[in-house]
């Protein structure tokens, strides 16, 4: 299965965030193995700091059934941000300027090929 795709746009609260997982939730508890969820955050305005909690929290949830998180943005402080919310949620997780760079590593975490 190639890796889940999900898109975030304008400003990110806590409650739209948590309907966004919601709507790839069934993906990942269907899947017979470990997957990949790219999040794409280039037409993100914004978020709230409650929603950057309920990334981590999903992640940490998550993170038996997800084997790795690309996030996609171009804003470089939101590749530091997701660097910081790697370490508190254990999980796999990067950030990526594009869509085929995304793509490319979460290929790579489903072959054992990571960089």
């Amino acid at each position: 299965m190639d890796a889940i795709s999900l898109p975030l746009r304008g400003h990110i609260s806590e409650r739209s965030l948590l309907d966004a997982f919601q709507s790839i939730q069934h993906l990942i508890d269907q899947s017979v193995s470990q997957i990949e969820v790219i999040v794409d955050c280039r037409e993100m305005d914004g978020y709230d700091l409650a929603a950057r909690g309920a990334f981590v929290d999903w992640n940490k949830l998550n993170k038996r059934k997800v084997s790795a998180v690309a996030v996609v943005t171009t804003n470089k402080l939101w590749h530091v941000v997701v660097a910081t919310m790697a370490m508190m949620s254990g999980q796999t997780l990067r950030a990526f300027g594009t869509t085929a760079e995304a793509q490319q590593w979460c290929a790579s975490q489903r072959t054992g090929h990571a960089d």
